[in-house]
């Protein structure tokens, strides 16, 4: 699906758990890349440095999936999730102009929900 948030219904495939998806699409893209270079003769270096910009936002979101993944297996998951908070304030505050952050969201119920992909981008200090 759509920003790596699979959904196959009534399977462990339901959707929700985006980190595991996008490092297995990093891991194909990467190995692609590397392999398959006559493949990708066509992209000039601004394109392979977009491509690589990309791919490091992807690992990002990743690994914030991670963290906010293991805040739910906590005893205490609201503690830990506070805790999530307070570092991800911390990585936001510390960008510098023209870094960036990505990460997921959005919503679930009962019925389903729908997967969300942020990027953050520090334009100024002032912002």
């Amino acid at each position: 699906g759509e920003f790596s948030d699979a959904f196959i219904k009534d399977t462990d495939l339901e959707g929700g758990h985006t980190g595991p998806a996008i490092k297995q699409l990093l891991a194909v893209v990467r190995k692609v890349l590397q392999s398959r270079q006559e493949d990708c003769s066509f992209l000039v270096p601004d394109d392979l440095t977009a491509v690589q910009k990309a791919l490091n936002s992807l690992e990002q979101a990743a690994e914030v999936e991670d963290l906010r993944e293991k805040c739910r297996s906590q005893n205490n998951a609201s503690a830990a999730f506070v805790s999530f908070l307070d570092s991800f304030m911390s990585k936001l505050e510390a960008l510098q102009e023209g870094e960036r952050i990505a990460f997921g969201g959005g919503w679930q119920d009962p019925g389903g929900g729908h997967a969300l992909m942020f990027v953050v981008e520090c334009e100024s200090k002032a912002t």
